[in-house]
C-alpha cells in the first residue's frame, strides 16, 4: 500500500470516526485530520473525545465530537 503524504488529499471531505476518544480511533481521527478532511469524533465518553479534538484542533485540523454509542439506535439518532 502506498502512503499518502499530501496534506490536502482530503480536502473536503468529512470523516465520522467511531472509537476516537482513544487509542487506534483516536490515531485514525489525527491521520485523517492532518490528511485535510475535516473529522467527527464519535464514541461513548465525553473527556476522551475532547482530548482528542483540543489536540486535533490545536494541530490545526476541523473537528467536532459527539457522544455516540453506536450499539444504541438511539444514540446514533441523536447524534444524526
Amino acid at each position: 500500500m502506498q502512503e499518502t503524504t499530501n496534506k490536502a488529499s482530503l480536502a473536503g471531505q468529512v470523516a465520522l470516526i467511531t472509537g476516537a476518544g482513544r487509542g487506534i480511533g483516536a490515531a485514525i481521527a489525527a491521520r485523517i485530520a492532518d490528511l485535510g478532511a475535516a473529522v467527527v469524533l464519535c464514541g461513548r465518553t465525553r473527556g476522551p473525545l475532547n482530548s482528542t479534538a483540543s489536540a486535533i484542533s490545536k494541530a490545526g485540523g476541523r473537528v467536532e465530537a459527539l457522544e455516540c454509542d453506536v450499539i444504541d439506535l438511539h444514540s446514533v439518532e441523536r447524534a444524526a
